[in-house]
């Protein structure tokens, strides 16, 4: 029913998404090897550290299921989804909550790219930005639309 969707939406959708800023500081190293008498080079990276900071906490872990859009319209209310959904005969149809971080992710990753600069790393470095655990879908209770996952 329309209000069970609803309640296990709202259940899993407010677990936030595990967020992490990996950084890795590495430089490359020129190896030469004789082969039968024939050299080979080949360039090799070397991994200097590697961090991968869990940033999940500071995520504010609340929310609200409150728009969806479908693909073919425009955005739709929830509870007129969710009847649509319930009527809908595919025995493949499923219905997915994406959940969004509202933040500049990229503004966090170059300050911690400045502050390890500041630190006095000098060789290559990799600082990204890592979302996991962003979605939660329901699908039709048929052996078809289990197949998906």
């Amino acid at each position: 029913n329309k209000e069970e969707i609803l309640k296990f939406f709202n259940f899993h959708g407010m677990a936030p998404p595990n967020a992490f800023i990996v950084v890795e500081g590495y430089h490359y190293k020129t190896r030469t090897e004789s082969v039968n008498g024939s050299n080979s080079t080949r360039r090799e990276r070397c991994v200097d550290f590697y961090y991968n900071i869990d940033i999940t906490g500071f995520i504010y872990p609340f929310g609200k299921v409150s728009m969806a859009r479908n693909k073919k319209t425009a955005y739709k209310p929830v509870g007129l989804l969710l009847e649509e959904y319930l009527a809908d005969r595919n025995m493949m149809k499923s219905l997915q909550l994406k959940k969004k971080l509202f933040w500049d992710a990229n503004s966090l990753c170059k300050l911690v790219h400045r502050y390890i600069r500041e630190l006095g790393w000098r060789n290559n470095l990799r600082v990204v930005h890592r979302v996991s655990n962003t979605s939660v879908r329901v699908a039709a209770n048929y052996r078809l639309s289990r197949m998906y996952d």
